[in-house]
């Protein structure tokens, strides 16, 4: 169909990942620190990484999450409900976010306000650290696992993984995967049981990775191991925000733009495709810690660009949004009769195949009875109009 054959893409390309790593147990000395070997990992390979360092105490008491792809939890005691609420439209919105357990952790804050019984950010509740014996680590096999380079390594050299042997993990208490496609176990501790080691949450546009083994050699020396370098750089780099593209809708689709809680703008506006004129869109305010813009009428197929403006700022923030048409419209595929059947399901169907109709007795074209039903009636004006006539 001529209408659909072109269609609109927005792409964003950064300079490079914005990465937060918070750290819940600094230490004294900079290798003492929950975040150091993160910090290398980050800081090695040629993908450009912009790291940033802070204590969980600093990073609280900043007013917002700040502007990442990706941030990290390292053994941070517990979080307030606001900063959840904000960490939460960040992963919904895209951003990428990776929680280690540690002996600073609270598993009863985590399980109650970012658990909320697999509602929450955290893809399992979790309990207190326990010493267990562990013969290595065991990556499942699943399609798109945000570790592949993991899962080749078991393949080729075993042995390596098989070194992964941390004395002590946080067990991890899953919910019911049966009707799921939200949360995955990534990878099990090779011990009696195989209690997870990684756990993934789709959340939104973005996803959530528990780890149940801290992120430095409080509890294992994987950090020390060339396994953990690749597995944990190309997990982060797997789940960052940057490579989502959350301005590509179907026509009909709502635009939602969500803003900044703490600086929430007082006007905004869209510019639809094929006009000059800005139209107002709704900023929703319902729910304070997470308000959106939103603008309803995409029935047009082309780029929306929304402007918004920020309290403080003199220039305004813009995102564009490209609309297409819905592909399955286009769909020219013929149905089968089970198909028909079941977008119909109280309807009584009868198919007859033209091909055939004729030869099965009460089935015939029925275009026939018409074009006789038709020839009759000409006949009979005919006739009438004759007799009609020889009368007058």
């Amino acid at each position: 169909m001529p209408g659909d054959n072109a269609r609109s893409l927005v792409v964003e390309v950064a300079e490079s990942v914005r990465v937060l790593l918070v750290d819940g147990e600094p230490g004294i000395a900079p290798r003492d620190s929950e975040v150091f070997f993160l910090a290398q990992v980050f800081y090695s390979g040629s993908t450009p990484i912009r790291t940033t360092v802070t204590t969980d105490a600093e990073w609280l008491q900043q007013p917002s999450v700040g502007n990442y792809d990706l941030v990290v939890l390292a053994n941070v005691e517990k979080l307030p409900a606001e900063r959840i609420d904000q960490l939460r439209a960040m992963v919904e919105a895209g951003c990428g976010l990776m929680i280690f357990t540690g002996d600073q952790v609270d598993p009863s804050a985590y399980n109650t306000l970012m658990y909320e019984g697999g509602r929450g950010l955290m893809p399992a509740a979790i309990e207190l650290g326990e010493t267990i014996e562990v013969q290595g680590l065991v990556v499942e096999p699943i399609d798109h696992s945000p570790i592949p380079v993991l899962t080749q390594v078991q393949a080729e050299r075993p042995s390596l993984l098989a070194r992964v042997a941390p004395w002590k993990v946080s067990r991890a208490m899953l919910p019911d995967l049966t009707d799921r496609s939200d949360t995955r176990v990534l990878a099990r501790w090779n011990s009696p049981g195989l209690p997870p080691a990684a756990i993934e949450k789709r959340l939104g546009k973005g996803r959530v990775i528990l780890w149940t083994v801290t992120a430095d050699r409080g509890w294992s020396d994987w950090p020390t191991e060339g396994t953990y370098l690749i597995g944990m750089r190309e997990s982060a780099l797997s789940i960052a925000g940057v490579s989502t593209a959350a301005g590509n809708l179907t026509a009909g689709w709502p635009i939602i733009q969500r803003v900044s809680p703490s600086n929430p703008p007082s006007r905004a506006e869209v510019v639809r495709p094929g006009s000059d004129t800005a139209l107002a869109a709704t900023i929703d305010r319902e729910e304070p810690s997470r308000p959106v813009i939103r603008y309803a009428d995409t029935r047009h197929a082309g780029l929306y660009k929304l402007t918004w403006d920020v309290p403080g700022q003199d220039e305004p923030r813009k995102q564009s949004f490209a609309v297409s048409p819905d592909a399955r419209e286009s769909e020219l595929r013929r149905l089968s009769e089970d198909e028909l059947k079941q977008m119909l399901p109280n309807v009584d169907l009868t198919l007859i195949d033209p091909a055939q109709a004729g030869t099965g007795g009460a089935q015939r074209e029925l275009w026939r009875t018409l074009a006789m039903m038709l020839l009759g009636f000409v006949i009979f004006e005919s006739a009438f109009a004759a007799w009609v006539g020889r009368e007058h």
